[in-house]
């Protein structure tokens, strides 16, 4: 994939969509933003879940994504979109999936997941387990906020790690928007190198001040480099499918 800037692979851009950006002004306004703080694109990951959002099945968020496409046109904004999805870990993701198809990061094999409960159930195992084995390649979204006790995390994570999962953390746990606890994870995770990408996983205007706080600070402890590394080099490779 050419080109150059960040990319953002976790993003609730779409207007009217989920939980994310309410109008098309919200979208506008917070592509503006990114832009100024040099992204050059984002992947659009709606809550895809059969109870809290089924309507956000692929070719929904697909044709959503094609018409925010041409809104930004439309107001001279060159900035990059790709579909994609948050799937959400339920006892019927399987089955879900199988309706509405698998919502992947563009056009790669690359899957963002995400789980709420409080402890790692056999269904979660069992979807990653049937993703990876069709050939996908799993992410885990912001693992330092799940609420686990401190022991189940650590075995949960170096379980799912060790089978190929890997992890995408959040810019606003970083700076300590998502409590202290999820603070301390993240950032024993960066020190650890587990992180594969980072990402704002913004949602509206107004969430993204506390997520590029959180930007910064891994820029300024871990370096220009390393950032790039996990927000441009690592971002580029999944959607072009390496």
């Amino acid at each position: 994939m050419s080109g150059r800037g960040w990319i953002d692979l976790h993003s609730h851009l779409l207007p009217g969509i989920d939980d994310g950006c309410q109008s098309l002004g919200e979208s506008i306004a917070c592509v503006q933003r990114l832009i100024e703080r040099g992204y050059a694109g984002s992947v659009c990951t709606p809550h895809v879940d059969r109870e809290m959002c089924p309507d956000n099945t692929c070719r929904a968020i697909a044709q959503r994504v094609s018409e925010l496409e041409r809104e930004l046109r439309a107001a001279g904004i060159e900035y990059r979109l790709w579909s994609g999805g948050e799937l959400r870990i339920a006892d019927d993701t399987i089955a879900w999936i199988e309706e509405i198809g698998v919502p992947t990061l563009g056009a790669s094999k690359w899957v963002l997941v995400d789980y709420w409960g409080c402890a790692w159930p056999e269904y979660a195992d069992e979807l990653c387990h049937r993703l990876l084995a069709n050939g996908y390649e799993v992410l885990l979204a912001h693992p330092e906020r799940m609420n686990f006790e401190a022991s189940h995390l650590e075995t949960v994570l170096h379980s799912l790690q060790q089978r190929g999962v890997r992890l995408q953390g959040n810019f606003n746990s970083v700076s300590g928007g998502e409590g202290t606890r999820a603070a301390s994870v993240a950032r024993r995770l960066l020190a650890e190198n587990r992180y594969e990408v980072l990402a704002l996983d913004m949602h509206r205007p107004d969430s993204l001040p506390s997520r590029f706080d959180g930007l910064a600070r891994v820029e300024q402890e871990l370096g220009s480099e390393e950032l790039g590394r996990l927000i441009e080099q690592r971002p580029r490779a999944i959607l072009s499918g390496s």
